[in-house]
């Protein structure tokens, strides 16, 4: 490498991800930050994709996280940060039949969010849902 020259490297800056910084200061979740999408399980990998992974800031499988303290709930599966913003992905067939499960998986991760968040962590926003995109902050 050139002097004067940075090196590039893929994903946000670790030292500055407020993803990362917010996942952390979460007690809940304060050990579960991954780079990429390494948080997201090898069964699930196909279902979740970007454009472009330099604009990746991480990822935290929140059900993996979370399942010792809420064993009997109905958890979300992961987080995703992507330029600045955080994406919740929940990963089920396209069909009817999951309906109530996925309905009770995004009550949770509404209450989970209010009660394990600090508000000032910059990832409590509120959710929109799109049919073909899933949900997103708003």
């Amino acid at each position: 490498m050139s002097k004067g020259k940075k090196q590039k490297t893929a994903g946000a800056d670790k030292a500055n991800c407020s993803f990362r910084k917010a996942i952390e200061n979460t007690p809940d979740v304060q050990h579960g930050y991954r780079e990429g999408l390494q948080a997201i399980v090898k069964a699930d990998k196909r279902a979740v994709m970007v454009k472009d992974a330099r604009r990746l800031d991480g990822s935290l499988n929140i059900d993996e996280e979370t399942k010792m303290l809420y064993p009997n709930e109905s958890r979300w599966d992961y987080a995703v940060g992507y330029d600045g913003k955080v994406y919740y992905v929940e990963v089920h067939p396209a069909n009817t039949s999951n309906v109530e499960e996925v309905i009770k998986k995004k009550l949770w991760l509404d209450k989970w969010r209010k009660r394990s968040i600090p508000t000032h962590s910059g990832w409590l926003y509120p959710l929109t849902f799109d049919a073909g995109k899933g949900l997103k902050e708003a």
